[in-house]
């Protein structure tokens, strides 16, 4: 886009566009995997709680001296964790 005498990238103002690739590239991976028979990469739904609880209590643990511990039990072997 060229305004004003500059150049510039318009950013999209919802999260949809803003980052409609980088959700369509994991999904498109995991489809192309599961099509062919391959155990699936990327990922998994531990990962997704995971990061869910971490960024929980990192808001928490803002507050000034403050230790919040995540309380996070280790990732079970059906996740890949150690049995």
């Amino acid at each position: 886009m060229r305004a004003c005498g500059q150049h510039g990238t318009e950013v999209p103002t919802d999260r949809v566009g803003r980052f409609a690739k980088a959700f369509d590239t994991p999904l498109r991976a995991w489809m192309a995997e599961s099509v062919a028979g391959q155990e699936p990469t990327g990922p998994s739904a531990w990962d997704g709680c995971a990061a869910t609880v971490v960024t929980g209590t990192t808001v928490e643990a803002l507050e000034p001296g403050r230790f919040v511990p995540t309380g996070l039990k280790p990732r079970s072997a059906f996740y890949g964790g150690a049995a």
